[in-house]
């Protein structure tokens, strides 16, 4: 658990993307410090040490080889990334640069949840045994509820400065699961202009791990979430979302997300009017 539990993970079990100045032998030469797993990472820091096909209008490290330990972000593309290996003897010869950007995003996310499930089991332990003010366990499942929220709702996510363009079906295939509101709309349809997905909200609110956090996270996300969503929430960094990204989001979900929409339904000061 070295590589998986510490700073780059939120200090809980999860999944860690890295981004490498790399020598062209494969040998790293030094850390991207700009990067961090997620979206909230501009394109600039991402994928050193990667094989990436596609286009994208910001230039990235992916397919880039460094020139020395002493220099490594002193970077090359002679002799080419593509050019060290047979690509026919794997499963696909794309390394879908849509596909890299959606893994970053989920991995930082699934982190997320994973704290959030944490944090909030600790609080009530605490709570239990009667460890701490009584405030204390309401306020750590809040602030382990915001950092969820900030990410879910793509707040903190790097702008990309033009189209992006996979090589691969992966951007055609990746909405298709859905699911989709009466309007035919989703959580993975893509942007790929300024952003990764056209509706600022994580298609991972639907996955089991999601669905399994402790009921006290849940109902406190969807709390705030609805305030957010209503607009009667404008605070930072919630204040710079769009309304149309807002009631957008909202529509979906309460098609989409019963446990989202019998919240709202009983609680009527946040419900869609």
């Amino acid at each position: 658990m070295q590589c998986h539990l510490g700073p780059k993970t939120m200090h809980v079990p999860g999944l860690v993307v890295r981004s490498f100045y790399t020598a062209t032998n494969g040998t790293p030469l030094a850390a991207v410090d700009e990067f961090v797993s997620g979206h909230n990472s501009p394109l600039s820091a991402r994928w050193g040490g990667w094989y990436v096909t596609g286009h994208s209008v910001d230039p990235h490290l992916g397919n880039l080889t460094g020139n020395t330990p002493e220099h490594p972000q002193a970077t090359n593309t002679s002799p080419r990334l593509q050019d060290l290996f047979d690509t026919s003897v794997y499963l696909a010869p794309d390394s879908d640069i849509v596909g890299l950007l959606v893994l970053e995003h989920q991995v930082r996310m699934q982190n997320l949840i994973t704290r959030a499930g944490y944090e909030t089991r600790y609080a009530i332990d605490r709570e239990i045994s009667r460890t701490g003010s009584p405030e204390w366990p309401r306020q750590r499942i809040a602030a382990a509820r915001d950092l969820l929220l900030e990410y879910l709702l793509f707040r903190n996510e790097a702008p990309l400065l033009g189209a992006v363009q996979g090589t691969s079906s992966f951007t055609v295939d990746f909405p298709k699961p859905g699911p989709r509101d009466s309007s035919g709309r989703s959580l993975r349809q893509f942007d790929l202009q300024s952003r990764l997905f056209k509706y600022p909200c994580s298609y991972l609110i639907y996955s089991p791990s999601f669905d399994a956090l402790p009921a006290e996270m849940r109902n406190y996300l969807w709390g705030r979430l609805g305030k957010i969503l209503t607009g009667q929430d404008r605070t930072p960094p919630f204040d710079t979302m769009a309304i149309d990204d807002r009631q957008n989001v909202l529509q979906i979900l309460r098609e989409t997300k019963p446990e989202f929409t019998a919240w709202l339904d009983q609680n009527q000061k946040v419900a869609l009017k």
